[in-house]
């Protein structure tokens, strides 16, 4: 039998994502794991997102700026058509 360990953030990033279509990981990180804007997720923090993201079946979409989260280009995760 296999086990996944399921990561107790699934739940609430997939609905997040379902309720906003696209998002980044900084979206997730400032609106669900942080309020604080000014502190950005570490790599470690970066990689359970896009693995919580990806085991959920969503994929890189592509890239977009969103000044709220920085001025670098963000990777956009969602469903991709």
């Amino acid at each position: 039998m296999n086990f996944k360990e399921v990561d107790p953030l699934e739940g609430e990033i997939d609905e997040y994502v379902k309720k906003h279509g696209t998002v980044c990981v900084r979206q997730i990180w400032v609106d669900i794991m942080t309020d604080d804007t000014n502190k950005k997720p570490s790599r470690k923090d970066s990689n359970r997102i896009i693995s919580i993201l990806t085991s959920l079946g969503y994929e890189q979409v592509g890239w977009q700026r969103i000044e709220k989260y920085g001025n670098s280009n963000q990777r956009m995760y969602g469903i991709k058509n």
